[in-house]
């Protein structure tokens, strides 16, 4: 059987024509084909993954949950323009016919490029943003939801969940979500290396074992002020999680200077709408970024236009709940997931900061004073992210240099920057990201944090190092 994809990465558009036996698990052939092609890809493991033919149209099949026209489905009949989501790429499926195939003796590729079918191969400035994804990796990424006001709202997460249910959505089972009353323990999930877990709004958190949890306020936050930590921290193996509080509901949309096609529309979004898109490419920074478990609480984002536009961060505490509610929120998340470390952005201070990143900051600051020292619950390090263009507020911050490699890779993988940066052009509706982003970052030498507390054997520059090596 013959099928042909358009993908579509960042600005970069690909055609690919892949010729398949029907019924066959072609899982480890995709993997080894990618990485002959591009080396340092990391790619998720799905599994059984199959083409069939089911009255003369193709079904896909997986092991585990694919994202498909947003929903996670395990098996679906394609049909054109239907859209498969892996991280930073989009397949749109264009067409399928039936072809017999012979494979030439000795050979048990099952792929062939054909002559009469055109490429155009360009060469991405970021190597590790240059990626063709064949037809079924996997990815569970929130769909379109409506924006909740409070923790628990009570909403439907996915097609799958029902109001008043409490969705733990677990990628590494063969199930895309877990339904169980409000009253029943969450299982602990164990980490699968290659897969990004992800939370909605008024889910469920699972017990989930993290070395690092990251905490900010809005989608493109994790891969501005974080992004050469989570990519660090990803090459060292750790296991990191990020809680957003917000999905930017009333952030800008960059249209017309953003893709109209796939997930986008060919107009300006705003609210519900935005939000929504802004849900995808969080799962995709996310995933660009090695992390784990995402966790979004879908809170109301407030418009931040102009100076008129603050409000001190005790109005947007309240509006989100109020503080005794969200630290009670925020107090089961780190039980459950048990870090060893916190960042979070700075509570109010000299620096100039967006108001809901004070409010976050504040809410995590005063969370860390109520642990004891002696806690074994207690994260054993609490750091907050610095602005570069402020960091001489802050003359004792500590870095990362961003220009590291794992030192027993070769040449070829990506800087923590140029990861960090793949990971802002992800968020294609942000002006903030994609254009403030990725121009005045490259201009610092380094990541910068304000060491709040330090409980360990090792001090931070010797911490980095052992995460570098």
């Amino acid at each position: 059987m013959k099928l042909i994809f358009n993908i579509e990465n960042n600005k970069e558009k690909k055609e690919l024509l892949y010729i398949c036996t029907p019924g066959e698990d072609i899982q480890k052939h995709f993997a080894a084909e990618i990485r002959k092609l591009w080396p340092e890809i990391r790619l998720p493991s799905n599994g059984l993954l199959s083409f069939d033919i089911k009255d003369a149209a193709p079904i896909i099949k997986s092991k585990k949950p694919l994202t498909i026209n947003g929903v996670a489905v395990q098996d679906r009949t394609l049909k054109k323009n239907d859209r498969i989501i892996f991280g930073a790429l989009r397949l749109n499926y264009l067409a399928f016919e039936t072809v017999q195939t012979e494979t030439e003796a000795g050979d048990d590729m099952l792929t062939r490029r054909l002559p009469e079918f055109k490429f155009e191969w360009r060469t991405h400035p970021l190597k590790a943003a240059a990626l063709i994804i064949p037809i079924c990796a996997a990815c569970i990424i929130a769909g379109c939801l409506a924006i909740p006001n409070r923790i628990s709202p009570e909403s439907h997460v996915t097609e799958l969940a029902t109001a008043k249910t409490v969705n733990v959505i677990k990628l590494p089972d063969s199930q895309a979500a877990a339904a169980s009353t409000p009253a029943a323990q969450p299982e602990k999930v164990e980490p699968d290396e290659e897969r990004l877990l992800i939370i909605t709004p008024g889910a469920s958190v699972p017990y989930f074992d993290l070395d690092i949890l990251f905490i900010h306020a809005h989608p493109d936050d994790e891969s501005l002020d974080f992004g050469c930590l989570l990519a660090l921290a990803e090459k060292a193996g750790l296991k990191t999680g990020l809680l957003t509080f917000t999905d930017g509901n009333s952030g800008l949309d960059l249209y017309p200077d953003r893709p109209v096609t796939g997930i986008y529309p060919n107009h300006y979004m705003e609210g519900a709408e935005l939000a929504a898109i802004r849900a995808v490419e969080l799962a995709d920074a996310a995933e660009a970024l090695g992390v784990d478990l995402l966790i979004r609480l879908g809170l109301h984002n407030n418009q931040y236009n102009s100076i008129k536009d603050e409000r001190p961060p005790e109005d947007i505490i309240g509006m989100w709940g109020g503080e005794d509610r969200l630290i009670e929120t925020m107090f089961s998340i780190i039980e459950k997931t048990r870090p060893e470390m916190i960042a979070a952005p700075d509570a109010p201070s000299e620096a100039r900061e967006h108001f809901e990143h004070e409010a976050v900051g504040y809410l995590v600051a005063e969370i860390m004073s109520r642990f004891e020292i002696d806690d074994y619950k207690a994260p054993k390090r609490y750091i907050t992210c610095i602005d570069p263009r402020q960091h001489h507020l802050y003359p004792d911050a500590s870095t990362i240099n961003a220009s590291l490699k794992p030192t027993d890779s070769d040449n070829r993988l990506s800087t923590l920057r140029e990861v960090q940066i793949t990971a802002l052009q992800l968020h294609k509706t942000q002006n903030d990201a994609v254009n403030a982003g990725t121009g005045f970052l490259p201009k610092y030498p380094a990541e910068y944090y304000q060491i709040q507390y330090w409980h360990s054997n090792q001090n931070w520059d010797d911490w980095i190092s052992a995460l570098n090596n």
